[in-house]
């Protein structure tokens, strides 16, 4: 009787599991497009570090006793939670914010695609765990479907995608992420899901402080308005609490190398972020128009359409960004909402690059 109700109790966590693996992608996608909409007023390691104490502070009431009463466990793996600190919050927090001021948000979902692979490479080569023919055959197939949807069927894109720096530091944010996932399932811990994600943001909040005193130091601190304050809580119970949280509970029940698979959703949720009411989107490209009065700015902000002026790279054509021309009609459009008066002419402003 005992043993029926155990075996119930694990096929409702899997198919709970199975039901994740489709939300967990749609959480992780708005750190991607956060990441890229604050490149320019928020620096990268002040947010990470924001993000993963406001995340401690979220969780320690709900586990904190539970972590009190593991704290010999916790001294004993210090290591382990640190490393995994590191490799989770740490380089997949601040590398990805800081390498999304030189990319797109679609790249940046495009390249953390690749992941899973990884994954299966690092799951098979450090622990020897096997991959089934078949489920071999369906991560290829996933991947090629990512590339159909993201390239819109024509192979050809490929030729014209551009990559960065920053797009190099997503790779390398996306190889840490990897081995975390692995590390995670690995390494047996005594913790609940919360208090073990309350630990290692801790761990990776606490090896952020001497990247943050250099931040601070060369760049400055952050401004803290209303739109700072909304994105930073976005990013705390988005994508800290509830993608972090979800997938560690995934990987429990499912392994590492099938959790990895929901990345491959990423790529196809930020390419199709541009279907939502783009309110980031509008704000972002407000604040970076040559407008002079907080008017202009909110008028450009509900006329979402106004095109970016940013020093940023724009985002490529095969990735479905704005083309030169395009811009520039919606140069012309954004130009035509600003007041009279004070402000350049709209030929100059539509004579300036996208």
């Amino acid at each position: 009787m005992a043993s029926s109700s155990l075996g119930f109790a694990e096929s409702r966590q899997r198919r709970t599991a199975q039901v994740l693996l489709f939300v967990t992608p749609a959480l992780f996608t708005a750190n991607m497009l956060l990441a890229r909409a604050t490149a320019d007023f928020i620096p990268p390691v002040a947010l990470a570090e924001l993000r993963w104490t406001g995340v401690v502070l979220v969780l320690l009431p709900f586990c904190g006793r539970e972590l009190w009463r593991a704290r010999a466990a916790l001294r004993r793996d210090w290591a382990r939670y640190a490393l995994l600190g590191l490799l989770g919050m740490g380089i997949c927090g601040a590398g990805v914010y800081h390498g999304a001021a030189t990319t797109t948000a679609t790249n940046i979902g495009l390249i953390y695609a690749v992941s899973p692979v990884i994954i299966i490479l690092l799951s098979r080569a450090m622990f020897g765990e096997r991959l089934s023919r078949r489920q071999g055959l369906g991560a290829a197939l996933a991947l090629t479907g990512v590339l159909v949807i993201v390239l819109r069927g024509d192979p050809a894109a490929l030729l014209s995608l551009s990559f960065s720096t920053g797009d190099l530091m997503i790779l390398g944010a996306a190889i840490s992420w990897a081995l975390y996932t692995v590390l995670l399932k690995r390494w047996p811990d005594p913790l609940g899901v919360q208090a073990r994600l309350t630990a290692i943001a801790l761990a990776g909040a606490i090896l952020l402080v001497p990247l943050l005193g250099w931040e601070l130091a060369s760049r400055g601190a952050p401004h803290f308005d209303l739109r700072t304050i909304a994105t930073v809580l976005t990013l705390v119970l988005v994508p800290g609490v509830g993608a972090y949280a979800t997938y560690s509970y995934i990987t429990e029940h499912l392994g590492p190398s099938r959790t990895g698979l929901l990345l491959y959703l990423s790529p196809v949720y930020t390419a199709s972020h541009r279907s939502i009411p783009p309110c980031w989107r509008g704000c972002s490209s407000a604040r970076r128009l040559p407008s002079t009065t907080g008017s202009a700015r909110r008028s450009s902000c509900r006329a979402s359409s106004s095109p970016p002026t940013s020093r940023r790279r724009p985002e490529s054509p095969a990735l479905g960004g704005p083309t030169p021309a395009r811009a520039a009609a919606l140069g012309r459009a954004a130009a035509a909402l600003r007041p009279q008066g004070p402000l350049r002419p709209a030929r100059a402003d539509a004579s300036r690059p996208p």
